[in-house]
């Protein structure tokens, strides 16, 4: 299973329980929190947003989708919030520091 592919299934299982009738399950917070650490996973190395043309476009869209996923569930969820907060928000910016403009804009494809 390749990274896009492990990323989708992660938004997927994420975006199920968040619909699901019971608010707040556990299982929507792991399902959360695995998202979380999978886009940090892939701000530690940004080179994978851009190196492969293949892979990089359909990465960098399910990368925004799962973001604006978590900024939602964030916004219910402390612990996640907490989560984003601490992790992925420096592992992004870091990577935003790493690319120049030339190489990507990480908003691009995000539409």
């Amino acid at each position: 299973m390749g990274l896009v592919s492990t990323l989708q299934a992660a938004l997927d299982l994420s975006r199920t329980e968040a619909d699901s009738s019971v608010v707040r399950s556990v299982t929507a917070q792991k399902a959360s929190t695995a998202l979380a650490m999978a886009c940090s996973e892939v701000f530690d190395h940004p080179d994978r947003l851009i190196d492969n043309e293949d892979v990089a476009p359909a990465l960098r869209s399910v990368m925004c989708l799962a973001l604006v996923h978590l900024a939602k569930q964030a916004t219910a969820d402390r612990p996640l919030s907490t989560l984003i907060t601490s992790k992925l928000i420096p592992r992004a910016n870091k990577a935003e520091a790493e690319l120049t403009e030339d190489q990507v804009d990480l908003s691009v494809g995000c539409i």
